[in-house]
């Protein structure tokens, strides 16, 4: 099994600037039990797609329009259970969840979508 990040225990979520890789336990904690929008970036080291989007994806946690969301990983390398979990099929894949609730995913490389989805999200649940 390769480890190429080993994930923080405690995470910080009410003033996130990096994302940060997450591991199962995690996951189920972060998806649950916060009031922001959790976005969630399924990768692989090896998937040039992740790669070409992880800039753009790295630097939207320091944007104001996302303050009420936050921004994770998790690395399909390392975490398979999770990737089984959330039936992410082909990376990346961008997950969104608020709540426990999953509301919706990318597929690929469109951060175009991923941006209009989490603001229609941000409206939709009242966290402008």
């Amino acid at each position: 099994m390769e480890y190429s990040y080993i994930p923080k225990n405690n995470l910080n979520l009410d003033n996130q600037k990096i994302v940060e890789d997450l591991t199962y336990d995690q996951f189920n904690q972060v998806v649950s039990s916060t009031d922001y929008i959790v976005v969630v970036k399924f990768y692989a080291n090896w998937c040039l797609p992740c790669s070409n989007i992880a800039p753009f994806y790295d630097k939207m946690p320091t944007l104001p329009q996302y303050k009420k969301a936050r921004f994770f990983r998790v690395n399909a390398n390392v975490n398979d259970d999770t990737v089984i979990h959330c039936n992410v099929c082909e990376l990346p894949t961008i997950q969104f969840y608020y709540r426990g609730m999953k509301l919706g995913q990318v597929v690929g490389t469109d951060m175009n979508e991923v941006s209009n989805q989490l603001k229609g999200y941000i409206r939709e649940y009242g966290l402008e």
